[in-house]
């Protein structure tokens, strides 16, 4: 038995194709092609919905990242704001050192007499300034050390007049007619003096030198 079947398929054109199928054999056929169809197109529709779900979870993670990265930012921000109140009590406290440093550095230092001058290095104060006096060459006592009096003394008590059985004092003078040395006169000039403060603990006089060869030491003046 022969059967006659007529099917209309519509497509993509908006036609109408017409298909005619004279046995089970051409019904069989089709209905396989139409199967294998369908399989691909479900394949299709599985393949989209696993990249609907790929692209939906690259989505939520890029959600994540995004939230870890502003709890970061919000994190960093907390940490900065910590390190600028560390580095403000930072500044404070080198300020104050800085300051007791200043006031405690002006009682510290040595002092120094500085001869036949009347004013101290620049990297020193000046505490004051006079004249050299000592004992007199050819008399005995009194103290063997020069000393650096001031230019403004102080009176006490005392007696207008000579006085035995006292130490005397006695101003020091040049007596250099003439010498190469010097560009002015110096002869029987009065011996001036300064007394110097420095900020450095220790300071020494090193007679007939003109610089120091001992490693640590500055020459102030010679």
């Amino acid at each position: 038995m022969i059967l006659l079947l007529l099917v209309t398929q519509s497509i993509a054109s908006g036609k109408e194709k017409r298909l005619l199928l004279h046995s089970e054999a051409d019904m069989a056929t089709e209905l396989i092609r139409l199967r294998s169809e369908l399989a691909n197109v479900t394949q299709q529709l599985g393949n989209a919905l696993v990249e609907i779900n790929s692209l939906t979870s690259t989505q939520s993670s890029i959600y994540q990242q995004f939230g870890t990265s502003r709890a970061e930012i919000k994190s960093l921000k907390s940490n900065q704001s910590s390190l600028n109140q560390q580095l403000g009590a930072a500044l404070a406290e080198i300020k104050l050192l800085k300051s007791t440093y200043s006031s405690t550095n002006l009682h510290q230092g040595s002092v120094y007499v500085r001869w036949g001058k009347t004013s101290c290095p620049n990297s020193t104060e000046m505490v004051y300034h006079g004249y050299s006096a000592g004992k007199n060459y050819g008399e005995i006592g009194s103290g063997t050390n020069n000393i650096c009096l001031p230019s403004d003394p102080t009176w006490l008590n005392y007696v207008d007049g000579y006085q035995e059985y006292r130490g005397a004092v006695y101003g020091t003078e040049t007596d250099i007619p003439a010498s190469p040395f010097f560009k002015y006169v110096i002869n029987q000039q009065d011996m001036p003096c300064a007394v110097c403060s420095s900020e450095r603990s220790t300071t020494l006089m090193i007679p007939a030198r003109k610089n120091s060869n001992r490693h640590g030491t500055v020459r102030i003046f010679h």
